[in-house]
């Protein structure tokens, strides 16, 4: 097969349903801890952001079930076979009402240590904790006791963390993201993947999801079970093959390539 270069002509296969690719996650993280250098705030809002976008890329979560989610859904859940426990987060407010529960990957448990301890946590949440998931790096005046904001961006200690439970909250921050990162790979000139990002939503996030599972060679209804899906059909989306999926494994059998 000809080799191709790496340059902004080169197209990615559009997948019947919209996804960010790894590797533009990737590059989008990176691009927002570029953005946080030299401020406290937009370091903690870093913290934040980066667990928000790996949970949801991790889990297949929907914005509204982030927003709705306390702390204390983070819970650890033992299995009775191994003996292992496992952290999950526990989706009270899902889709139709239905309740449900996400496994948290060890990475997206690791940002959740590294964004709670910046806003003055500790690293793992306390079981019943009614605080928000999602919190807003601004504060608000608060009477009695009660979980206070952090001294190190020099808040008073009667002050508490607002929460974010906006679902249009959370779309902003993620495409925000996605266009910083959009802009310098326009100047990159990777035109086709600055496009991408500039379309992209929380939800594409759910996609990538799905199929990160697919290309692991996951069963179709063990995926219909993590992304919560009512009707096995519905994650069969996810393992249908584009062009270069059909042409990777021509390459195994045909001699000399395609």
């Amino acid at each position: 097969m000809a080799s191709i270069g790496s340059g902004g002509g080169v197209g990615r296969d559009a997948p019947r349903r919209h996804a960010v690719p790894p590797d533009l996650i990737e590059e989008v993280l990176e691009s927002m801890e570029q953005a946080a250098r030299g401020s406290v705030e937009k370091r903690l809002m870093f913290l934040r952001d980066r667990f928000i976008l790996r949970l949801l890329q991790f889990t297949g979560l929907r914005a509204s079930e982030v927003v709705l989610a306390t702390m204390g859904d983070v819970e650890l859940y033992a299995d009775p076979k191994s003996g292992r426990a496992h952290w999950s987060l526990l989706v009270r407010h899902g889709k139709g009402g239905k309740a449900g529960r996400v496994a948290l990957p060890s990475n997206v448990m690791d940002d959740l240590r590294a964004y709670r301890y910046a806003f003055s946590f500790p690293p793992e949440p306390a079981s019943g904790d009614p605080t928000a998931l999602i919190l807003s790096t601004r504060t608000r005046k608060v009477e009695g006791p009660g979980p206070c904001s952090s001294s190190v961006v020099g808040r008073r200690s009667q002050r508490r963390w607002r929460e974010i439970r906006r679902r249009a909250t959370l779309w902003d921050i993620l495409t925000s993201a996605f266009q910083g990162c959009a802009v310098r790979l326009r100047d990159a000139g990777r035109d086709q993947d600055a496009g991408l990002l500039e379309r992209a939503s929380t939800h594409w996030l759910r996609h990538t999801f799905g199929r990160q599972l697919t290309a692991m060679g996951v069963d179709v209804r063990v995926i219909a079970k993590a992304m919560r899906h009512d009707d096995v059909r519905t994650s069969m989306a996810y393992t249908e093959l584009n062009f270069l999926d059909v042409v990777r494994e021509l390459e195994k059998v045909r001699p000399g390539g395609v």
